[in-house]
């Protein structure tokens, strides 16, 4: 398990303490977790407020792992592609406060971690073809005929790793999906949760990432979501053009699970197993991204 949540009822206050796991995060990760929640809640993003141990810090360090402590927010997942209008409007509003909170005198930039280098991804994936293409199992076969359509369109779009490293960059989220995003009853945000991916990328991935993994970007209710977005962050028409490269590249070079399924298996994390049946490209992706980039520029 990479981290655990356990709710902490006291009087009549609930509270969330989360336990960060050793082996996959160390301090100046989760250092950096926590600030970014704690700034984007002193800029008025709907977040969970921390709550500092009795020396003030608000992370506590322990003998076994390092714990945080949270309040507890009222609200419930909606499933992807299951927003309302409401919903998708209040989204797209709190997507566009991410990006406005955490570009706003936060901290210095530094390298793009997760914005891979193609001559990486090529190595890891040609790995990932080689323990893959003759294994007996459907997943086997799968995964290996995923791994030849992404290093096929990384060979044709040999370029676009350079045209997505040009665009500005900024602290972001890095992983708004269905199930860190918490709705009220009202369908408006409540909370944004899990900040552990924070890295800095264009702010373009956010947007995208919530679109894919929350409203689903041919839903009739992305139309709410954009124009929420918009009214927050009013990007031009040439940053929403960028959007759709920079998602393509993002979406080619991540194959999680099963990239750490086949290269890391003593880092894959048995819960992850039905996660690797949806890290295939859907079919007609390339199709669908066109007509994204329609519907972003449009008008």
């Amino acid at each position: 398990m990479i981290n655990w949540l356990a709710r902490v009822d006291a009087g009549d206050r609930s509270y969330v303490v989360k336990r960060y796991n050793p082996a996959y995060f160390h301090a100046e990760l989760i250092e950096l977790s926590v600030s970014a929640q704690y700034h984007c809640y002193t800029h008025g993003v709907p977040v969970a407020a921390l709550i500092p141990n009795r020396q003030g810090d608000l992370i506590t360090p322990a003998s076994d792992a390092s714990y945080v402590l949270f309040e507890h927010v009222e609200g419930r997942h909606l499933p992807r592609g299951g927003c309302s209008p409401t919903a998708a409007r209040s989204l797209g509003e709190t997507v566009g406060r991410v990006a406005l909170a955490l570009v706003d005198n936060w901290r210095e930039l530094r390298e793009p971690w997760t914005l891979r280098k193609p001559d990486e991804v090529v190595r890891r994936f040609e790995r990932m073809l080689a323990a893959t293409e003759n294994g007996p199992t459907e997943l086997d076969r799968r995964t290996a005929q995923d791994v030849r359509i992404r290093l096929a369109y990384l060979h044709d779009h040999h370029g676009l790793y350079e045209q997505v490293a040009a665009m500005p960059m900024q602290w972001i989220h890095n992983d708004i999906l269905d199930t860190n995003v918490l709705f009220a009853r009202d369908d408006r945000v409540s909370a944004v949760v899990d900040f552990d991916n924070t890295t800095v990328l264009p702010r373009g991935f956010d947007f995208m990432w919530a679109l894919e993994y929350c409203v689903t970007p041919t839903s009739p209710e992305r139309d709410h979501y954009l124009q929420g977005y918009l009214d927050l962050v009013r990007p031009s028409r040439d940053e929403l053009a960028s959007y759709v490269p920079l998602w393509s590249y993002s979406l080619v070079c991540t194959f999680w699970p099963l990239e750490t399924r086949y290269l890391e298996p003593e880092r894959f994390d048995p819960r992850w197993e039905e996660s690797c049946w949806t890290a295939f490209l859907p079919t007609d992706w390339e199709k669908n991204l066109e007509q994204v980039a329609s519907w972003l520029t449009r008008g």
